[in-house]
């Protein structure tokens, strides 16, 4: 009975220690997770801030009509894709100034298609939830040549897909980025550009 006793002293001097480690452990990781999970709320708190300025500011530019639309991809009728050069390939818009060059990766000089003309429809349609912006307008090319269309669609980054349909209806898209007239890159050496 007393071997007993004491192997039971013994056996719950041994548990004890035992358990209030193993509770310390539990406290420990609920700790770390609990430290993990408010880093986790900062950054996407952060990134939420950061979307919303970029948002803002692409709608700050689009709804002044001041911007540059810098093209990098061109589909063609049957699907297929075209790299281009974003500094020659752009749709830019000054107010009621539009001006697109479409200046294909060829050898030698800049080749291409080159059209200002005037703003003459613009609608906006931003999104608050998706952080979308849609733009519907048209444009009367200098030439008189009838009114291209077109739809641009801004994603919450800055990327942008343009889809223009001319008179003739043979549509292209392409696809680049956003940027205010003073962060573009594009070649400068059109009237619109000059000071």
């Amino acid at each position: 009975m007393k071997n007993l006793l004491y192997t039971g002293i013994l056996f719950s001097l041994l548990i004890i220690p035992v358990m209030s480690i193993q509770a310390q452990d539990m406290n420990n990781t609920e700790n770390k997770n609990t430290g993990r999970k408010a880093k986790r709320e900062i950054r996407r708190e952060a990134k939420k801030q950061v979307q919303q300025v970029r948002y803002d500011s692409l709608l700050q530019i689009v709804s002044d009509t001041n911007f540059v639309f810098e093209a990098h991809t061109v589909y063609g009728k049957r699907g297929n894709t075209t790299r281009l050069n974003l500094m020659t390939n752009f749709f830019s818009l000054s107010g009621k100034k539009a001006n697109i060059q479409l200046a294909y990766n060829q050898q030698g000089s800049i080749r291409g298609q080159n059209a200002t003309g005037r703003l003459i429809q613009y609608n906006i349609r931003a999104g608050a939830k998706d952080k979308l912006i849609v733009i519907n307008g048209a444009i009367e090319p200098n030439t008189r040549a009838g009114q291209v269309l077109f739809i641009l669609t801004i994603f919450s980054g800055g990327n942008a897909k343009l889809e223009m349909i001319p008179l003739n209806s043979n549509r292209f898209i392409l696809d680049g980025q956003i940027v205010p007239p003073e962060n573009s890159g594009v070649y400068k050496t059109l009237p619109d550009f000059k000071q």
